[in-house]
């Protein structure tokens, strides 16, 4: 079966063919969200997934099209995976095989206000999945995004140098980073601001992998890998919430940022 669908709407719901039951055999479905401002970004809740792995996926791209970036290809159990687009619009298509067929998905989408959108940081739609970076994320109280290289845990270009700013409500909150990187001078980088302008928190090379947690002291959290020409591995990922600190007041002013003690 095919089916294609615009939805140009603030919100709404996504769900495969048929959920709760069975998807069809050899399903070919499109969805763009496309919500109704520029400066509004897609912020979407995967409520339940479950398609058969390795054999029927749910492809993620970054725009109106599949022409644009292959951001993610979800398959197997996701539930509870949360992801926003760069721009106001993204692209989802469902393809199964012809056997094995399981219950599907479900999703919902809201829409989330980008102050930054029109920032240099941000990419325009269109091809840009060596880097996957100058993503604008946004994360919400009670709710969160992954954020990973492209194409994790598979292996990424050289020659790259990719950011992503994530933009959080109070501070922003990373846990269960993943860090793997070549030995030729590769490196991730986590800055207490909206740009690299800002103060380093944490640079790393080669082998990472831990659940502790760090946290910026204000809105923004700029990250940046910069890998080499010769040698690739498998990349990075991480989780990005919302953080409420009640025991501190934080301002922000020019480049610094200032916490009152304790």
């Amino acid at each position: 079966m095919s089916r294609r669908n615009c939805v140009n709407e603030w919100s709404g719901s996504i769900q495969s063919p048929n959920y709760p039951s069975s998807y069809d055999p050899n399903a070919n479905c499109s969805w763009t969200i496309q919500i109704p401002l520029d400066k509004y970004l897609a912020n979407v809740n995967i409520t339940d997934f479950h398609l058969e792995t390795n054999y029927d996926f749910l492809f993620r791209y970054d725009c109106s099209s599949s022409d644009s970036s292959l951001i993610a290809s979800l398959t197997g159990q996701q539930s509870g995976r949360i992801f926003s687009s760069s721009s106001n619009s993204m692209h989802l298509v469902f393809s199964s095989d012809s056997d094995s067929n399981w219950q599907g998905f479900s999703l919902n989408f809201t829409s989330v206000y980008s102050p930054l959108l029109d920032e240099p940081t941000t990419p325009s739609c269109g091809n840009n999945s060596a880097c996957n970076g100058g993503k604008y994320i946004a994360t919400l109280s009670g709710s969160g995004a992954y954020v990973s290289s492209s194409g994790y845990p598979s292996y990424y270009d050289n020659n790259l140098s990719c950011t992503w700013l994530v933009y959080s409500e109070s501070q922003v909150k990373t846990n269960n980073l993943h860090v793997v990187l070549a030995a030729n001078g590769d490196y991730l980088m986590f800055f207490d601001g909206p740009s690299q302008d800002f103060m380093i928190l944490k640079i790393y090379t080669r082998y990472y992998d831990s659940a502790s947690t760090f946290y910026s002291t204000g809105n923004y959290m700029f990250v940046q890998i910069v890998t080499g020409d010769s040698r690739s591995d498998n990349g990075f990922y991480f989780y990005a919430c919302t953080y409420v600190n009640s025991t501190s007041l934080t301002a922000y002013s020019g480049s610094n940022y200032f916490t009152s003690p304790n």
